[in-house]
């Protein structure tokens, strides 16, 4: 299977990362192929998706690694709209990107296993106060989203060399089918009430949409190889998207009219995140430096910059990276990935004679 990693090699071996696992390959320097079978040095390595990683050799045979850090943990915890606290909906864990369906009844979330940090699809009940498991790859299987209808979740996962989209049903065992294909790292944020399009975020390159219409090419909304989530959210009726962008070096949340026409309007002051439409489309939300929550009223004949109203505080881990609360489709009720504690770091681990692995 291949893989985009940061590589060494010594002494007729090759030392990669695929999936957070570090190996070691036989490697013909002749043929410039890998041979025989990667055996395996150390897991949950430190890595990015598409290029390095936290490790290195030397040529006096030591090997130095660090292991990911554990998520932070949090906890799903209902609000009502004014931030009144109403219940928990799980016990404390490792939780992101939360997702009231389009009947307010669940919320589809990434879960963190603790054991091997890999993601993976859950849903909760909040009326039986149910958890199920959606998805269970040795992939990860990240950024859920809802189909219109509430039947179907789309997510973006790992399955070969790239992030592809991958839709599966949320109330029959038929298996998750692949989407969205083809070059780049897709990673999916939102889909369109109308079911017509999808916007994610292809990494190094920028925020696109994409369309269920074989005939219909994805484009572009805007370019930045640096952001990594832009948080998209189609609004209600199609006609705007909203987003988060750090482009001018700190977080700031932007809304542009649908159809594209290079116009944009930057709607958060001083930093923001996490844009959510809430009563149908009427006013906007989205999340302060401050972990203030706020508010901003929305015109019906077309976008008017409006001052900002503060509305409560929640505590998160993470402003533009985790997706931390989700609006209920009537408004009244918000879903926070609540924070309670910081992740653990692992010290480095340093391995003297590392040739040595290769014989167990």
């Amino acid at each position: 299977m291949p893989a985009n990693s940061r590589v060494r090699y010594l002494d007729g071996q090759l030392l990669f990362v695929r999936q957070g696992i570090l190996v070691a390959q036989p490697f013909n320097e002749k043929a410039a192929t890998v041979e025989g079978q990667p055996v395996t040095l150390a897991d949950r390595l430190k890595y990015h998706p598409v290029s390095d990683a936290a490790f290195d050799v030397s040529r006096t045979g030591v090997l130095v690694y660090g292991q990911t850090a554990s998520a932070p943990v949090t906890r799903l915890m209902l609000f009502d709209g004014r931030g009144r606290e109403l219940e928990a909906l799980t016990e404390p864990g490792y939780y992101r990107q939360p997702k009231f369906s389009p009947d307010g009844h669940r919320v589809v979330a990434e879960k963190i296993s603790p054991d091997d940090q890999n993601v993976d699809v859950w849903l909760f009940d909040i009326a039986r106060h149910a958890l199920s498991r959606l998805t269970s790859a040795t992939a990860p299987d990240e950024r859920p989203t809802w189909s219109p209808d509430g039947r179907r979740i789309v997510f973006s996962s790992k399955r070969g060399a790239l992030y592809d989209v991958y839709v599966k049903s949320v109330d029959t065992a038929e298996p998750e089918q692949r989407l969205i294909e083809g070059p780049g790292d897709k990673i999916v944020e939102h889909w369109s009430a109308d079911g017509k399009y999808l916007s994610g975020t292809v990494l190094r390159s920028g925020l696109w949409i994409f369309s269920f219409n074989p005939t219909e090419k994805p484009r572009m909304v805007r370019s930045d190889p640096r952001t990594e989530n832009w948080q998209s959210e189609f609004s209600p009726d199609g006609k705007w998207l909203a987003y988060t962008s750090s482009e001018s070096g700190s977080p700031e949340v932007y809304v542009e009219p649908l159809p594209m026409t290079g116009t944009r309007w930057q709607v958060s002051l001083h930093g923001g995140a996490e844009p959510h439409w809430r009563n149908g489309g009427r006013e906007m939300l989205y999340l302060g430096a401050d972990g203030m929550l706020m508010s901003v009223p929305v015109t019906s004949d077309g976008w008017e910059t409006s001052k900002p109203i503060p509305l409560f505080h929640i505590s998160v881990s993470d402003l533009a990276g985790s997706g931390d609360y989700t609006v209920s489709p009537d408004g009244e009720h918000i879903v926070v990935n609540t924070f309670i504690s910081d992740p653990v770091v692992p010290p480095i681990d340093v391995v003297v004679n590392w040739p040595a692995l290769l014989k167990r």
